[in-house]
């Protein structure tokens, strides 16, 4: 019975102890809430890119924002934008990764890496840094069968690298 009594004497210290050490928390868990980079003036956002792979990218990034960024309009002219998101430095590697016992390719790694660009009134006011996604591609069908893996993998990385995009600016890291 005294053990009890004295554990019930140290539960209001502990319920405070917990209380100061939730109010103490560096709140990085509160990044990213809001708006990130975005000025709070942009309303329209044109969306931009630079060579081949970047324009690939391009309107999986208009489709992303228009369906997941809450009051932002995409336009595809760059008159109307408030702002411009800008896809570089996008490029694409696909590189033999394993091979069999007699020195036959058995997987691939593609790698698409670029950046983005925040621009408003042709200034750059925030960029993210290099942005990087890998897959595997497995060396099977023969070449038509490993060009179809590749182009579905390279589907599937855009999609990624877009999310990882829009997460980067939201959360202003």
């Amino acid at each position: 019975m005294n053990t009890l009594s004295g554990s019930l004497r140290l539960f209001p210290f502990a319920v405070w102890f917990c209380t100061l050490l939730v109010l103490s928390g560096c709140g990085y868990h509160l990044a990213g809430q809001g708006r990130g980079m975005m000025p709070a003036d942009v309303k329209t956002i044109f969306v931009s890119g630079s060579g081949d792979a970047a324009k690939q990218t391009v309107p999986l990034m208009r489709n992303y924002v228009r369906d997941h960024a809450d009051g932002y309009t995409v336009t595809k002219e760059q008159d109307l934008a408030d702002a411009e998101l800008h896809i570089g430095d996008m490029t694409e590697s696909f590189t033999p990764s394993a091979f069999d016992t007699q020195g036959v390719v058995t997987t691939y790694t593609l790698t698409l890496s670029g950046s983005l660009s925040l621009l408003k009134g042709g200034e750059s006011i925030w960029s993210s840094g290099s942005i990087r996604q890998t897959g595997t591609v497995y060396a099977v069908g023969g070449p038509a069968g490993i060009e179809s893996n590749r182009a579905r993998m390279r589907e599937d990385l855009q999609r990624q690298w877009v999310q990882e995009a829009w997460v980067r600016l939201a959360s202003g890291f």
